[in-house]
């Protein structure tokens, strides 16, 4: 809104200096006279007085542009160093987790290693624990038998 303010004055301005400089020109084809010098004379304060004020307005425009364009540096730099952090953290957090992934599946592989090797090495043991129930059987079948001799 204040540039168009502004941009308004601007325009009012540009059009004062031209309504001066036409009013110059057709004043100078006039006869000259002490008070035409003297309207001439304060015609080019004015226009000099304008042309101040268009360059303190510029000025000020200037440092208002360098400031903004201060403060969106300062913004851009703060979101980039912030999106760099992120993939930092995330790069690491990728990591870290693809590691223990990997660890993790080393160590199943190592349980089912290790799970196959009781197999085998319990097969023995089912195998003993068969004939050990058979034995129990013919000993249980031994033992009837002899005490129905007895009896």
């Amino acid at each position: 809104m204040s540039e168009q303010n502004n941009q308004q004055e601007k325009n009012t301005q540009t059009k004062q200096q031209e309504k001066s400089v036409d009013e110059i020109q057709i004043k100078s084809m006039v006869v000259p006279s002490p008070l035409h010098e003297l309207k001439i004379d304060n015609e080019l304060t004015n226009v000099k007085e304008t042309i101040k004020n268009l360059e303190e307005q510029s000025k000020i425009a200037n440092e208002n542009l360098n400031h903004f364009f201060g403060i969106l540096k300062n913004a851009l730099s703060a979101m980039s160093t912030i999106s760099q952090d992120s993939m930092q953290l995330f790069d690491e957090s990728s990591s870290k987790m693809n590691q223990s992934v990997v660890d993790s599946i080393e160590g199943l592989y190592e349980l089912i290693t290790k799970t196959k090797q009781l197999d085998t090495d319990l097969k023995f043991v089912v195998k003993l624990a068969h004939d050990i129930k058979q034995i129990r059987l013919k000993v249980d079948t031994v033992d009837s038998v002899i005490k129905k001799m007895i009896l």
